[in-house]
């Protein structure tokens, strides 16, 4: 099993961590076909496919480069696509404009105004 990469996906990663709040990490790994097919346990590991991994790729590749965001289909995809966007993905990360840190606060007086609105619907 070969790990691609480790990631925070949680409230850490985007700056809307309490105290409280736990620890979510995803890690990205290829594993042989052969094992996903019969099953074969890894550790607590579930499997995506390198479909899966490519569009997660590609999604990221589109934001760093001032693109927006694009849901398409991805199919057909070998290891050595995984290797390319990897690469591709590496490179966008370095270039891009994006700040190395975001400002939490929009995104709380969003999420403080939605949760009001739900409030005060419920009243």
């Amino acid at each position: 099993m070969k790990t691609l990469w480790i990631t925070n996906v949680g409230s850490h990663a985007w700056l809307m961590n309490r105290p409280d709040s736990d620890i979510d990490i995803f890690t990205a790994f290829i594993v042989p076909s052969r094992d996903i097919l019969s099953g074969r346990n890894h550790g607590g590991v579930s499997h995506c496919s390198g479909n899966t991994i490519n569009r997660v790729l590609l999604f990221g590749i589109n934001l760093l480069n001032g693109n927006g965001y694009e849901f398409k289909p991805v199919t057909n995809q070998t290891p050595d696509d995984v290797k390319a966007l990897l690469e591709e993905f590496d490179k966008s990360t370095a270039t891009s404009k994006l700040p190395e840190k975001t400002n939490p606060e929009p995104f709380r007086e969003y999420l403080l105004d939605l949760r009001m609105r739900e409030l005060n619907e419920t009243l």
